[in-house]
């Protein structure tokens, strides 16, 4: 897993632990999550970045597996690490951010796959256009000894095309086509 913001990666939770999850909503602890993303650029080397901000809401169902859940990931907040890339990626080029602030992610349903994966049929809201994103996800064991936390981590990769991103020429044959996610979500029971 890429983790450019320096979490540990730690094996993935047990069925046991698992289950062991209360039903009801987990909110997503907005300090501590990460919403990372990776594109080839001119096909040489990966362009990294995040979003510094985002909200959301995990429901866990009476198997203690989620059931769905939505992020709202504030569209301003991406950082690449280069101030005069990060501008242009808020320009209508890419992400649209002044017209269409926030990036929304909705989950109706949760599917196991087999071993302790869960594969994710998300539809993904990127400057007004939705697409279906499958993401597939894994728990990490929590990282606070209280055991009021949790992570989940999520990971999948689509076309830009068909986030409705497609910059101007020649920016458009300089920025790859796939959008690799990898967030890492650190969830807290929502009271």
């Amino acid at each position: 897993m890429d983790m450019s913001s320096g979490t540990r990666d730690e094996p993935p939770a047990t069925g046991t632990e698992l289950g062991a999850l209360p039903q009801g909503a987990w909110r997503v602890s907005s300090e501590r999550s990460r919403i990372g993303f990776k594109v080839r650029k001119m096909g040489l080397y990966f362009v990294k970045g995040t979003f510094r901000r985002v909200t959301g809401s995990i429901a866990i169902g009476a198997d203690g597996r989620p059931a769905g859940g939505w992020l709202r990931i504030d569209a301003s907040s991406v950082s690449t690490r280069m101030p005069p890339r990060d501008w242009h990626l808020r320009t209508r080029d890419f992400l649209a951010a002044r017209e269409h602030p926030e990036i929304r992610v909705a989950v109706e349903r949760v599917e196991q796959a087999p071993g302790e994966a869960m594969h994710v049929p998300a539809l993904v809201t990127v400057r007004g256009v939705e697409t279906r994103m499958p993401l597939i996800a894994h728990w990490h064991a929590s990282e606070r000894a209280d055991g009021n936390a949790t992570v989940l981590h999520v990971a999948g990769t689509v076309d830009r095309r068909e986030l409705g991103v497609r910059p101007r020429r020649p920016v458009d044959w300089i920025v790859g086509r796939d959008i690799h996610l990898d967030a890492v979500l650190h969830l807290e029971p929502d009271r």
